[in-house]
């Protein structure tokens, strides 16, 4: 039980960093609320998350162009989040 708290946590951690990255690229009132699923895909990786399809039409950005702005920023602002985010 307690491993599954732990990955609760680092995955709490992943999204705040997503917003706050999101936040910085797009703006603070930007439609951000980072929410993970398993793909249906398991090719997909782990986990996905919807932000970038939320910020899609806002931004007038491919969703794939803004995840990659967003894993970039928020990589950059938290290098720890290399060790859990493998591919984006």
């Amino acid at each position: 039980m307690a491993s599954a708290n732990a990955k609760l946590l680092d995955l709490d951690g992943v999204a705040q960093a997503f917003d706050r990255a999101a936040r910085a690229l797009y703006g603070k009132d930007a439609p951000v609320e980072v929410e993970f699923e398993s793909p249906r895909n398991r090719d997909f990786g782990d986990y996905a998350a919807n932000v970038a399809f939320k910020l899609a039409k806002t931004a007038g950005k491919p969703p794939q162009a803004i995840a990659a702005e967003i894993a970039e920023r928020a990589l950059r602002d938290v290098p720890a989040l290399a060790e859990t985010i493998t591919e984006v």
